[in-house]
């Protein structure tokens, strides 16, 4: 088994499939910060964050999507 964990090594992959459910990347990306902060692995903890931000873009446009829906259906 390769070192998930290991320093230096950019293209880090987690062994989380994160895109399965629709909470699991926020959760992958908490898993990863986390790791990265116990580690010291910058990156990881980085990767994390970027992780969650997007699974957080993709709620929002969802919510945006879903109103305009909502308004295009009342008329």
């Amino acid at each position: 088994m390769r070192n998930f964990f290991a320093r230096g090594r950019s293209n880090m992959q987690f062994p989380i499939d994160t895109t399965t459910g629709d909470d699991m990347t926020d959760i992958a990306g908490k898993a990863k910060e986390t790791t990265g902060k116990v580690t010291g692995n910058d990156d990881l903890k980085r990767e994390g964050q970027v992780d969650q931000a997007v699974d957080k873009v993709k709620e929002t446009a969802e919510k945006v999507t879903d109103k305009v829906k909502d308004v295009l259906k009342k008329d």
